[in-house]
């Protein structure tokens, strides 16, 4: 796995991730830093686009249906009212390891494949 952003320092979790758009869901992926998420999508999406949320500016992170139905979503938000949701695999997971990276604890591994 190649991480994207070198910059932001080591990728501690991550996985396919849609985010939502304004007219539709992007493919990309979704990383997990020491102190920020990062979501880019692949550059074939008509709305190509990347994202930056540092963890300090979470609130909280909640679940949500696709569709109404389907339990995949991940809601995260942010103190400034602002709300992001990413459909992915394992949200628990992903809930888990955000609040772990929010309170400095130790990440469960894998998910970076």
């Amino acid at each position: 796995m190649k991480n994207p952003k070198p910059e932001y320092g080591e990728v501690l979790y991550c996985g396919a991730a849609n985010r939502k758009m304004p007219a539709e869901y992007t493919g990309g992926r979704l990383y997990l830093y020491r102190d920020k998420l990062y979501y880019k999508s692949h550059p074939i999406n008509i709305q190509v686009n990347e994202i930056t949320i540092w963890l300090k500016d979470i609130e909280n992170v909640d679940y949500f249906r696709t569709l109404g139905l389907v339990p995949n979503g991940l809601k995260i938000i942010l103190y400034n009212g602002a709300i992001e949701y990413f459909v992915v695999n394992r949200r628990k997971e992903w809930r888990q390891n955000i609040g772990r990276a929010l309170h400095g604890g130790v990440l469960r591994t894998g998910g970076c494949a």
